[in-house]
């Protein structure tokens, strides 16, 4: 699947948060804390064995590392990864909790985007947004800035209307860091809609029609990584609600609109209503 092909390319690239390599301060190490030597072992094969996708292995690394040292943040991290690359989702923001616990600054870079992502596919949406804030806080990269704003936004926005505004302003300074894509305009312009502006809305997907992702097969899956992780079978259903509506497909509009209101959840009755008001002009057109 894509969400999981995205989460191990993710933990491939996080794999330089983890130590890999022996200093000259191992032996004094290992003389003050017996079992370092083997616990950094542990880590350094745990990574290789990512990087080889063979994260079952890199698990049996991680447990191994925390049953020599529990206190220490490294072998929760590889934990949480491996588990992450397995798609068992609720227990790796569990191990990455439990590494944030014992280090706050232990996830970082694109370690944050992949523990978030998680949490996010776990339903954890809280513990999703504290570790990108962090994140975005800390980093001075303007891609990762980017990335970090973009499934902030996309997180804030499915909490529901309670966090309708930082979702916009997270699409917005998004942008302004150079993000860009199906996910950041359909993302902005279905927030957009939501805060009542709905022929902006419109005009935002009409103005970069060219930007879309082509809708005519039956299941679309958004292809940036992170968002796979965060939007729900409702929200990706609202994207494409709208998008069928700025295309002026209203009938299927309708049902897609429809479906997000059955699903429940914090935007269902912005979903009826937009059911309701479709049908409301559909009636007045076919009247004219």
């Amino acid at each position: 699947m894509v969400w999981q092909r995205a989460l191990i390319a993710l933990a491939w690239t996080a794999g330089s948060m983890l130590p890999v390599t022996a200093s000259a301060s191992d032996f004094w190490d290992e003389v003050r804390n017996p079992g370092l030597a083997a616990y950094r072992r542990d880590l350094a094969a745990g990574a290789v064995a990512l990087a080889d996708n063979r994260a079952a292995e890199a698990l049996q690394q991680a447990d191994a590392a925390i049953a020599r040292f529990a206190g220490r943040a490294g072998g929760h991290v590889l934990r949480g990864r491996s588990l992450a690359t397995l798609g068992r989702h609720q227990e790796a923001s569990d191990a990455f909790a439990a590494a944030l616990a014992r280090d706050p600054q232990v996830l970082a870079g694109e370690l944050a985007l992949l523990a978030a992502a998680s949490a996010a596919h776990a339903g954890r949406l809280e513990q999703a947004c504290a570790v990108l804030e962090q994140a975005i806080g800390r980093s001075h990269e303007k891609p990762l800035q980017a990335q970090a704003l973009l499934l902030h936004a996309q997180l804030m926005l499915a909490r529901g209307p309670a966090f309708l505004e930082p979702a916009l302003r997270g699409y917005r300074q998004a942008r302004q860091r150079g993000a860009e894509g199906p996910e950041l305009l359909l993302g902005l312009a279905l927030a957009t809609l939501r805060d009542g502006k709905r022929e902006r809305a419109l005009q935002l997907l009409s103005h970069d029609a060219a930007l879309l992702p082509d809708l005519h097969t039956p299941q679309y899956t958004p292809q940036q990584p992170t968002e796979v992780e965060v939007q729900s079978a409702a929200e990706r259903a609202a994207r494409m609600a709208l998008q069928m509506q700025a295309r002026g497909q209203l009938e299927r509009a309708i049902e897609l609109w429809a479906s997000v209101a059955r699903a429940g959840g914090p935007w269902a009755e912005h979903a009826q209503q937009q059911v309701e008001t479709l049908k409301r002009e559909g009636r007045s057109a076919r009247a004219r």
